[in-house]
């Protein structure tokens, strides 16, 4: 996600699903590239997030190993919209 503050990868709610660049909520609401997205988040650094979630060994750390750049924070919604 882009925000003025600079770019920061997304933990989406429970129940949202994301395939390549779509994301789908749980009432069928999908969105992508270039969609506005407004909802509360909390912003934290990778490593808070990914002790947070499962550990060193654990998806989160495996996804943002490769799609989180050094010294990106990470945006974890918890509503939307």
């Amino acid at each position: 996600i882009d925000t003025p503050d600079g770019r920061m990868f997304v933990v989406w709610p429970p129940g949202f699903e994301q395939d390549a660049d779509v994301v789908q909520s749980p009432e069928g609401l999908a969105f992508g590239d270039g969609s506005s997205v407004t909802g509360r988040a909390r912003v934290i650094d990778v490593d808070t997030a990914v002790d947070a979630a499962d550990g060193p060994d654990g998806y989160l750390a495996s996804i943002t190993g490769f799609c989180v750049e050094d010294g990106e924070q990470v945006a974890v919604y918890s509503v939307l919209g």
